[in-house]
């Protein structure tokens, strides 16, 4: 794959001196991480916002089975809870946290299934609704492609 140059910062042709190669391979690599990088960053955060939407779509809802969905304290449903907050950035790396804002004690349960409360006919075991896993590793394929993806076309102007 050969380098082609940003048009809007390199203007002029390039011959490069014997001595001066190792500045000028310096500068073309330095472009080409900053690039990546800023790539990178815009996959984490878009592949974060397309994980809270699945999340929200696959959620369990309040249903005769499953009754009791609503939050106590902010009278939200779980499946609207869920969110993406940036827990880290700096110049190399962005860190997003996709969580469950206001019902986050309920995730265990209802991905997993629980033990039904109650005495006699009504004791039992609920089983689980499973959202969280698939679209956790539906969020790992689509980083990895738009990774792969921002590597491959960095400085690739036409």
């Amino acid at each position: 794959m050969a380098y082609r140059f940003p048009k809007a910062k390199h203007k002029k042709r390039y011959a490069v001196k014997p001595e001066e190669l190792g500045e000028a391979v310096g500068e073309i690599l330095g472009i080409y991480s900053e690039e990546v990088t800023k790539n990178t960053k815009e996959a984490v955060t878009t592949t974060a916002d397309d994980t809270v939407q699945l999340l929200k779509d696959t959620s369990p809802r309040e249903s005769a089975s499953f009754p009791r969905v609503k939050s106590k304290k902010t009278n939200t449903k779980y499946h609207e809870g869920w969110t993406a907050t940036q827990a880290f950035d700096n110049s190399l790396e962005r860190r997003v946290t996709v969580h469950n804002a206001t019902d986050y004690q309920l995730i265990h349960l209802l991905e997993w299934g629980h033990a039904r409360r109650g005495l006699h006919f009504h004791s039992g075991f609920v089983p689980g609704k499973p959202h969280v896993m698939p679209a956790y590793e539906k969020a790992q394929e689509e980083l990895t492609k738009a990774v792969k993806e921002a590597i491959e076309n960095a400085n690739n102007d036409t």
